[in-house]
């Protein structure tokens, strides 16, 4: 018979879109936060920011839904057509960036 901790799940102290760009890079949730706070002194998250912002963009101009655009930009209104854009298989690095770029 299960008990109540079976049946209930424990929340990661990881955000679901941090670790859509930690797997994009190919690292986990831990991992990319050392490689972040290392790469991005004073601003760890400008990362995670960046590729944030690339993947709005990417799923807008893709017409993936859940992103609209308005008189003030791009905004996310759906959120799970924008968790299946993050955890679609070959999410994108941050290519435009050199600083993100493999090897770095």
């Amino acid at each position: 018979m299960p008990t109540s901790s079976d049946t209930v799940s424990t929340p990661s102290k990881w955000n679901p879109n941090y670790v859509a760009f930690a797997r994009a890079h190919g690292r986990t949730p831990d991992a990319q936060a050392q490689f972040d706070r290392a790469k991005w002194p004073g601003g760890q998250m400008t990362g995670f920011l960046l590729w944030v912002s690339q993947q709005v963009r990417e799923a807008y101009a893709a017409g993936a839904g859940g992103v609209v655009q308005d008189r003030n930009g791009l905004h996310v209104t759906g959120q799970e057509a924008w968790a299946a854009w993050l955890g679609r298989p070959g999410a994108s690095r941050i290519p435009d960036d050199p600083l993100m770029a493999p090897g770095s």
